[in-house]
């Protein structure tokens, strides 16, 4: 494998934002013995579009190296990426860098929205609650959203530490009452302003926002669409996503792994697309680890410092109720004109004659 191209569609994080040269790439396929790439992972490499590279963390690097030895048969697995090893270069100016190389999720979907939901009613280390060490770029953060938090002191240094800014945030988001907070979005010519979010009702107009784009995407350049089908098209996906936060659930309930770790700073990505396509997935391992010994979580207990819960189930219980809300608010009525539409599991529209309209969803 060697590093490709940036891998634009990220919807959060330093990888986003291309923080500290984080960003992720497509995975350049290794070559056949007749110098052509080959496809068949058996044969010595993978499709470009199947496989990504991630830089490397070594706590991440460990959590999945343990997923794939000692967590092999975890139920979670249909819901993570798959781990491939190791990539290893250097960059333009020489200087080494090491990748995780995994499979791409968002592979068969097509020109899809994404969004990255933080799970946890906590998004910091509780070692990070001693760490007295202060950052200038934290405080030039918190001087642009919560400025009316920082103490004469820390104006004085311009500075403040990672565990001040991290809980702020959090007590200013939905993570610490709901266990999950929207962290970001990916569509193409559509941004989304999401900090502003701070209730259920809140999070759900955003879900509903989400996956109403992708519903008018499934009308676009059929002559017969309307906001009807897109409503229904809507319905069906949030349907869809909802069952898989669902499954998901079971499977984190379930896990082994999930026993024995405690989970801060990951994610669901949430993935929808023009063909009716819907997936929930589980990421973003960098600050996962091993619970001490005699430690046993419920992933749902309040937090205080020394249980190490995280409140991760917490957060995906939130989610399923929160998508179940929206999939219930768009799903068609007898007297709606979309409620004759069948999708036989393809979310495809079916023509009906009327006139062609511009597809507008309402979300109230």
């Amino acid at each position: 494998m060697k590093v490709g191209r940036r891998f634009v569609c990220v919807a959060a994080g330093h990888a986003a934002r291309d923080v500290h040269g984080d960003a992720i790439f497509e995975a350049i396929p290794a070559l056949g013995e007749d110098g052509s790439q080959v496809d068949d992972p058996a044969q010595g490499g993978e499709s470009m579009a199947k496989v990504i590279l991630k830089r490397a963390d070594e706590q991440e690097l460990k959590i999945y190296q343990s997923l794939s030895d000692v967590y092999g048969d975890d139920p979670v697995h249909p819901f993570i990426p798959a781990f491939k090893g190791i990539v290893s270069d250097v960059d333009a100016e020489g200087h080494p860098r090491k990748f995780l190389c995994m499979t791409n999720l968002l592979h068969g979907f097509q020109n899809p929205n994404v969004m990255d939901v933080k799970l946890g009613t906590r998004t910091f280390l509780e070692s990070e609650c001693t760490d007295w060490r202060k950052r200038p770029d934290l405080y030039r953060r918190m001087l642009d959203l919560f400025p009316s938090h920082i103490t004469e002191e820390e104006h004085a240094a311009q500075s403040v530490t990672k565990h001040k800014w991290m809980s702020l945030r959090d007590s200013n988001s939905t993570s610490s009452t709901l266990g999950f907070r929207i962290d970001g979005q990916w569509k193409p010519d559509d941004p989304d302003t999401l900090t502003n979010v701070h209730s259920l009702d809140e999070a759900s107009k955003c879900f509903k926002r989400f996956i109403c784009t992708v519903g008018c995407e499934l009308c676009e350049g059929d002559e017969n669409s309307h906001a009807a089908y897109a409503h229904c098209s809507a319905g069906v996906l949030a349907t869809r996503i909802t069952e898989e936060m669902e499954r998901l659930r079971a499977a984190m309930e379930a896990s082994r792994f999930l026993r024995r770790h405690e989970c801060i700073g990951s994610s669901i990505l949430l993935v929808a697309d023009r063909l009716g396509r819907a997936g929930a997935f589980w990421i973003d391992f960098a600050k996962t680890s091993l619970c001490p010994k005699g430690v046993t979580m419920t992933h749902r207990k309040p937090w205080k410092l020394g249980n190490h819960e995280d409140g991760v189930l917490t957060g995906v219980d939130n989610l399923v109720h929160a998508w179940t809300s929206v999939a219930h608010q768009l799903r068609p009525s007898e007297d709606d004109p979309a409620a004759s539409i069948r999708t036989n599991g393809s979310a495809e529209v079916q023509e009906e004659p009327s006139p062609k309209r511009q597809c507008t969803v309402q979300v109230q």
